[in-house]
This record gives structure tokens, sequence and C-alpha cells, in this order.
């Protein structure tokens, strides 16, 4: 049975982030209280970009992707990295850079549906030439599996 998980996208950067994280966080734990299994993973990691990092699903499901991905850029614009699933884009994570060689970290998630069992990958890559990324940066990803039995 499916596992509806309706995200909202993030907020201009004008508004508050506490209600969107506060709407997310309870359409994710409607959807743990519907599911007979639920598996919760972490990954972390230091930069530079490109990395990637491998985890395992234990079971078919539907996952949510909560990532926190750290930068800087050379150039003043929007500007941030990609994440991919198994290769295919997922998740943007953007945001104004100001400042240059300031390092800066930026959010972003979102659903995967019927993801298979097995061995896995997320890699986290630039945006473009002007994002860069040192070992004083890091990646930290919350995977949250429901059953899609």
């Amino acid at each position: 049975m499916p596992v509806p998980v309706q995200l909202l996208p993030s907020p201009a950067l004008d508004r508050s982030i506490v209600p969107y994280t506060v709407t997310n966080f309870g359409r994710i734990k409607d959807a743990m209280s519907s599911a007979t299994r639920v598996h919760i993973d972490n990954l972390f990691a230091f930069g530079g970009w490109p990395l990637t990092l491998n985890f395992t699903v234990p079971f078919k499901c539907d996952m949510a992707i909560i990532g926190a991905v750290s930068c800087f850029s050379n150039a003043t614009t929007v500007h941030g990295t990609n994440i991919n699933l198994d290769g295919v884009f997922l998740i943007g994570c953007t945001q104004y850079f100001n400042e240059v060689a300031s390092h800066k970290m930026i959010y972003g998630s979102n659903k995967a549906l019927n993801v298979q069992a097995g061995a896995h990958t997320l890699t986290v890559a630039h945006t473009d030439a002007s994002v860069q990324s040192d070992g004083s940066d890091t990646a930290t990803f919350t995977l949250i599996m429901a059953d899609r039995a």
C-alpha cells in the first residue's frame, strides 16, 4: 500500500521556515503512523563535492530525504548543490550568496517513491563552476523509509 507524503516546497527567502518545517514534519509523522514498517537512517560526509554516499534500503519503500549541504561560492548570485539518488536528480539545494568565499549551509528535501530494497547511492555535486567546497564542508542526510507492501 503506498504511503503518501506531500511535502511543501521551501519558503521564499523573506518568509519564516517554521510553518514549512512544522507542516512537513507533521506530514511525515502521519505517513509513518500509517506504515507497517519504518526505517530511519542518517548519512554524513565531509567535502569536497562531488561525493557519493552509499546506503542500503532494507525493504521496498517510499522514502523522504532531508538534506543539509555546505559549500561556498566565488561569485555573488544563486548557487548550490544538486543531490542525486542513484544518478538521477532528486533535490536542488540553492541559496543566494551575497559574499564570496563564505561557507553556507543549504537545505533541501524531497521524496522518492517505490524505492527497491538493496544498495543505493546519494551523490552531492555543485550546480555550477562558481560553487566550491573543501574539507571544511559537510553533508548530512536523514532518510525516512516507510514500507510499500
